[in-house]
């Protein structure tokens, strides 16, 4: 949680004050500033200036849902939350915001405790799952030549450059649509399985091995999903590649259909790995990239290269690849085992 002070936007119209509100903030330490026009949020949010947006219930000649939606795409760009206040407690409103994706609710009448609370949890669940929302992470994200996507519930909202190189420009076919509807994932029973866990958060990784993508039927693709060490999050990372180094080594033939990773008994005599070297290895072995790993292990990205180059150099290998084959045939009783997290 961060421990400068937390910059709160309240969303009014002119001239109609919250006054209780603003004094239940205030109180409670929280930086705020009032603001009567959307176009200044979008500026602030922009400028990463604002960790919480708060909206009164009609802004101007616009409805809470209404604001929520022309903020919607600055907001999940730059990670803000939104909390929506009501007048009263109405269950069919709060239902079509939370489906909608508005964070929280702030109801009439006011009680300051559990405004913090709401506040505090929703920050801390923010700061637990979004290292994906960090500048450095974003300019990755923007300029990577891997094709990359997030996904959101469920459904894809966003998507780099090389992703759009990648389909041929035909991604805006694409968002907004379950990842189901866009990959072929229930072809096959292993694919599935695994997507199937992963979406009912009983891991945190998930590779999909040679699936077809419905837009682009010609190509089949490797896509790597990440959620992040906060399993309730429904925030996730994802890669994709065309899938064809796969093919050229007949080492890996059934690595095509199933995520496997080497169990203890391929670290041999001949090729001796330290412990993070066999955490830096098995990662890489399921395709997560250096970004990752850093952030899952706790390192540096520079240090997990070293790590990796480490591990290429005992194994006597150009790269990854090479380095993982080596290490198998180094010992004659090499085992495979389906991944396990």
């Amino acid at each position: 949680m961060k421990t400068s002070p937390i910059n709160i936007i309240l969303l009014q119209s002119p001239g109609k004050s919250n006054n209780l509100l603003i004094q239940a903030l205030t109180e409670n330490g929280y930086q705020l500033d009032t603001l009567t026009d959307i176009e200044t949020a979008i500026e602030r949010i922009t400028r990463q200036s604002v960790d919480l947006l708060i909206c009164e219930n009609t802004v101007n000649e616009y409805s809470g849902f209404a604001v929520f939606k022309i903020l919607m795409k600055y907001l999940r760009n730059y990670g803000i939350p939104f909390f929506l206040v009501l007048d009263s407690f109405e269950k069919e409103d709060m239902l079509i915001g939370l489906e909608i994706g508005i964070d929280n609710f702030i109801v009439h009448p006011l009680n300051k405790g559990s405004i913090s609370h709401k506040i505090e949890n929703q920050l801390r669940k923010k700061d637990e799952l979004n290292f994906f929302q960090t500048g450095n992470f974003k300019d990755y994200f923007n300029s990577s030549q891997t094709a990359m996507f997030y996904v959101e519930n469920n459904k894809i909202c966003l998507v780099n450059q090389a992703f759009h190189k990648l389909h041929n420009g035909c991604t805006n076919k694409m968002l907004e649509l379950p990842v189901n509807s866009v990959f072929n994932i229930s072809d096959d029973h292993i694919n599935e399985l695994n997507y199937r866990r992963f979406q009912n958060g009983i891991t945190n990784y998930c590779k999909l091995v040679e699936i077809q993508c419905f837009n682009n039927k010609g190509l089949n693709f490797d896509v790597s999903f990440y959620r992040g060490k906060n399993q309730g999050t429904t925030h996730v990372f994802a890669e994709i590649v065309e899938n064809q180094h796969l093919k050229e080594i007949s080492e890996f033939d059934d690595y095509n259909k199933s995520n496997i990773v080497l169990s203890e008994s391929t670290y041999t005599e001949n090729i001796k790995l330290t412990s993070r070297e066999k955490q830096v290895f098995e990662m890489s072995a399921n395709g997560l990239p250096i970004k990752i790993i850093a952030v899952e292990l706790g390192l540096s990205e520079r240090t997990v290269e070293k790590h990796r180059a480490n591990i290429m150099a005992k194994a006597n290998a150009k790269n990854m690849i090479e380095a993982i084959i080596h290490i198998q045939k180094s010992n004659n009783k090499t085992e495979f085992t389906k991944l396990n997290y």
